[in-house]
């Protein structure tokens, strides 16, 4: 068996196990939370594995700078303004085959499409603003998906969406975004999402990420309106972290910044460097490989397994001791995929869980 596909039964088998653990514990719903957390992550994992074209998402309340965070990523000013007629559709970015720019505009209330297709990204922005403009204040919801292909590399083997922000701010209803962006969040494809916040995160992002993000989101970006010092960061991460999630990844990034490096070429390096965006565009860019992916699949089990660790220790009440004995032998099954002692140790878990 190939690397990849040694590692999906890896995950096979820890599906099961944890499965079958919930089934012989339904009397326990601490523990049954727990494990139902574990299979939710061992999913998203195996998907985005398998996935042919990653798709990245990008989330958060609306004004924390989505759009302008996608520009410097892109590295052109091309994504529309998100408080505006595109606020309540998710924008996908894809890449194009052809070369050229594209903009395909789909409606909810009919099964109309309309393409636009042109040479150059000016071209392509100025008739997003023309399409917005048309669409207006009263029609800003008939639009319900805006796909965006460009021909640059770093969108081969990804896609990039731009998600409706919740909490709107745009004289549109309210509730009306909220519910797409909970909708788009409970029925697409994607394999990983960054949470975006600002400097200071309200309650009810913290809330929302809570009920909607906490089992497939690892990531979050703090897009400050300042470069902040190593000290700063660290201090921001320890007011933060235990309101969100203990084993989550803060990358902290100016992205008014790193827009005015792309409009300046002057002050670009001095600027970009200081923006902290390479760390995000290196991080995006190793999802464009399955060999690449694999390696980030295995850091990601290990911090989830970690984490399901110390929650059950935590659950001093409850007569558990074989779960963070199990998750112990998943560990080094996990280390030993290459090892001719990995058949031994899922072996060796299937024996933790008969004893649940």
């Amino acid at each position: 068996m190939s690397t990849v596909q040694d590692f999906l039964h890896f995950c096979d088998c820890c599906y099961y196990l944890f499965y079958s653990a919930m089934q012989k514990n339904n009397d326990k719903t601490e523990v049954q939370t727990i494990l139902a957390e574990m299979l939710q992550k061992i999913d998203v994992i195996k998907n985005y594995i398998k996935a042919d074209v990653f798709q990245v998402v990008f989330a958060g309340r609306t004004n924390v700078g989505k759009s302008t965070l996608l520009n410097a990523l892109l590295g052109n000013m091309i994504a529309p303004v998100r408080n505006g007629p595109w606020s309540a559709a998710p924008v996908e970015y894809r890449y194009s085959p052809e070369g050229r720019y594209k903009a395909i505009v789909a409606y909810d209330s009919s099964i109309q499409i309309n393409e636009y297709t042109f040479d150059k990204a000016d071209e392509l922005l100025e008739r997003l603003k023309v399409i917005a403009t048309a669409i207006g204040p009263g029609g800003r919801a008939q639009a319900s998906r805006l796909i965006i292909e460009l021909p640059y590399p770093l969108l081969k083997s990804l896609t990039i969406v731009d998600t409706p922000g919740f909490s709107a701010t745009d004289g549109t209803e309210e509730n009306m975004h909220d519910e797409l962006l909970k909708n788009y969040l409970l029925t697409s494809n994607m394999h990983r999402i960054f949470w975006i916040v600002k400097d200071n995160p309200q309650a009810d992002e913290k809330e929302f990420y809570q009920k909607y993000l906490a089992g497939c989101c690892s990531d979050i970006i703090v897009n400050t309106t300042s470069v902040l010092t190593e000290e700063q960061k660290k201090s921001w991460i320890e007011r933060y972290r235990f309101d969100l999630s203990p084993f989550l990844q803060f990358h902290f990034v100016h992205a008014k910044l790193a827009n005015q490096a792309l409009l300046d070429k002057s002050k670009y390096y001095e600027a970009w460097q200081s923006s902290n965006m390479e760390e995000i565009l290196n991080l995006i860019k190793s999802f464009a490989t399955v060999e690449q992916r694999l390696t980030l699949a295995k850091m990601d089990i290990m911090k989830n397994l970690k984490s399901f660790s110390v929650r059950c220790f935590d659950m001093n009440n409850l007569d558990i001791k074989w779960l963070p004995l199990a998750v112990m032998q998943i560990k080094r099954a996990l280390r030993s995929l290459e090892d001719k002692s990995y058949e031994q140790n899922i072996q060796q878990i299937n024996l933790h869980f008969q004893e649940c």
